[in-house]
């Protein structure tokens, strides 16, 4: 069995210093995270996984290994962290790496046609918050959408019922 020091002495086989980082030049995957296989029992991992279990023993359950330098590739221990996803997507906001659909982050509703503030925002049973006016927009659309088509309320269809008699 491949042991993880034999997986990490290949890392370092494999890496180039650029700046503070040490990247990885082996094979990436999606998003430019490093991957290597180990040979039995093969199993993949992840380059900067395998290098925080070399380095500090197992990942506690419920953690993930951050980058501080924010850099896929990279495998210096000094840029990795353990977190929650929680602490990761706090980081990515907190350094503007968040995506904004074009708006500044908190300033509007997320389709960046109302204020964001306490008077507009609903907080829905599943824990989201929503932006009032766009609810109210989209239930108009639907009621008109609905009646366009002949799919008027109980009370609506009585009511139509009652005038033409």
């Amino acid at each position: 069995m491949e042991s993880i020091n034999v997986g990490a002495n290949r890392i370092y086989a494999q890496v180039v210093r650029s700046g503070d980082c040490l990247l990885w030049t082996g094979a990436v995957r999606g998003r430019g995270y490093g991957v290597i296989t180990l040979s039995y029992p093969r199993t993949q991992w992840y380059v900067h996984r395998l290098m925080w279990t070399y380095h500090w023993g197992p990942i506690p359950p419920g953690l993930i290994v951050m980058h501080s330098c924010d850099t896929p590739a990279c495998v210096e221990i000094t840029h990795l962290s353990v977190g929650t996803h929680r602490d990761n997507a706090l980081d990515k906001v907190a350094k503007g790496r968040a995506p904004t659909h074009g708006v500044p982050n908190g300033t509007t509703c997320r389709n960046g046609l109302h204020p964001w503030t306490a008077e507009n925002i609903r907080e829905c049973p599943d824990g989201k918050r929503r932006c009032r006016l766009c609810m109210h927009e989209k239930y108009l659309r639907r009621q008109a959408r609905n009646r366009s088509l002949g799919r008027g309320t109980a009370m609506t269809n009585e009511a139509e019922q009652g005038a033409q008699v």
